[in-house]
């Protein structure tokens, strides 16, 4: 929200490596593939993005993942 998109993932990255069982796991990845997005690491973010669809293809995040996939390409 406030633009420090790399504090952003850093702390997602924080999250997904020391709690790998918490129930929010695909929100963490797909808001760091958009602080990615944002902060304009565009590479990193389709890379990230791929990941979390293929990590959660039921999640309620992946059409818009795929939204800025295709955004991406």
């Amino acid at each position: 929200k406030t633009g420090a998109y790399i504090s952003a993932m850093q702390r997602f990255d924080k999250i997904l490596s020391y709690y790998p069982h918490i129930s929010f796991r695909d929100k963490a990845l797909f808001y760091k593939g958009e602080a990615y997005y944002k902060e304009e690491s565009f590479d990193k973010a389709s890379g990230v993005f791929k990941d979390f669809i293929a990590q959660y293809p039921g999640s309620l995040l992946r059409k818009e993942a795929e939204e800025y996939l295709a955004k991406l390409k």
